[in-house]
């Protein structure tokens, strides 16, 4: 009977061995499978960020572009009216 205990414990011995060999194969396929995530999450985020900047200086350029056209149209009243511009400006004053 202490024969077959001794084998018993023996094979649990080679069982979790076993087990443990199985839990680090594991944890190094995780790992790398992590690295492997991080990775396509960072380019996402790259691809997403790149995206927003060019969506930001379109959206500069339009305004500058709004603004830069009031800009002529107002230098273009006061050149064709220069008496009436001058009073306006003196009464917003």
């Amino acid at each position: 009977m202490a024969d077959n205990h001794e084998h018993s414990v023996e094979d649990l011995r080679k069982e979790l061995g076993a087990m443990r060999e199985q839990m680090e194969t594991l944890f190094t396929a995780l790992r790398e499978k992590k690295d492997d995530v991080a990775g396509d999450v960072s380019s996402r985020i790259a691809r997403e960020l790149g995206h927003y900047r060019q969506f930001a200086q379109d959206g500069a350029r339009k305004v500058y572009d709004a603004g830069a056209s009031g800009v002529e149209e107002v230098s273009e009243q006061v050149r064709r009216n220069p008496l009436a511009s001058l009073l306006i400006a003196f009464g917003a004053g």
